[in-house]
């Protein structure tokens, strides 16, 4: 889930009411004073819009998919320092609301991190209750950190398309990373053969993300697949792959 969007919905009904969130991914450096942060709300329906906020822990897994735990539970949770004041409120359609993320001093130099979900629920005109809410990725961070990071292994594979690109970006370090980039197939005189961009997709501290990248048909000949990430850091990120399209 890129951006932290999520849904919970009952029923398969249109949602009650449209709104959005900014940002999504917030980072408070909090080591040693409090530290706190806008999040800004717009109602983008015609009715008035009411909403619940709260914290939950979260973790993600290598395939991207998020997993959500109650809060204080998970070993790198911020939700014993993590608040958004109000927990509550009613926004006028059209209108724009702000609430505030605060994070307490702490973290003994080591990342935490908690979702802040918004959530409105609603009645469809058949009586259904639906809930939607659009989540908030809150990372303490204990100051300034290295970006470090890279691509640790790479494969060309069979796929139900063909064949596709994969490859394991890990993030060692102790901050949140945010890799993007593109790949390209070269041919073996070094021409480039196609290139496709990747978007950026969140890593957290000490874990790991597995990218798929569905390759295009080639003639006949030996390329390289190469991906080549920005994440931040001194260095850009990439590898080789040497395949043949027989």
């Amino acid at each position: 889930m890129a951006g932290g969007l999520a849904w919970l919905a009952l029923a398969a009904q249109p949602a009650p009411a449209q709104y959005s969130v900014f940002p999504v991914i917030v980072e408070l450096e909090a080591p040693y004073a409090a530290a706190v942060t806008p999040l800004n709300i717009r109602n983008e329906g015609d009715e008035l819009l009411q909403l619940r906020l709260y914290v939950v822990d979260f973790d993600q897994m290598a395939s991207g998919e998020h997993k959500y735990f109650a809060p204080g539970t998970h070993r790198r949770s911020c939700a014993d320092r993590l608040s958004v004041t109000p927990d509550a409120i009613s926004v006028p359609a059209g209108a724009k609301a702000v609430v505030t993320l605060r994070m307490e001093a702490g973290g003994e130099g080591v990342t935490c991190w908690s979702m802040v979900f918004a959530e409105s629920a609603g009645r469809s005109p058949s009586g259904v209750r639906i809930t939607e809410r659009i989540g908030v990725k809150a990372y303490g961070v204990p100051g300034e950190t290295m970006a470090i990071g890279g691509i640790e292994r790479a494969v060309v594979a069979s796929s139900d398309s063909g064949r596709r690109l994969e490859f394991e970006f890990a993030n060692p370090g102790a901050g949140p990373l945010r890799p993007e980039g593109l790949v390209e197939i070269r041919r073996m005189d070094g021409s480039l053969a196609w290139s496709e961009a990747v978007d950026a997709f969140s890593v957290l501290p000490g874990a790991a993300r597995r990218v798929l990248v569905d390759l295009p048909v080639l003639p006949e000949g030996r390329y390289l697949a190469m991906p080549i990430l920005d994440f931040g850091g001194e260095f850009l990120a990439g590898a080789q792959v040497d395949f043949v399209v027989p």
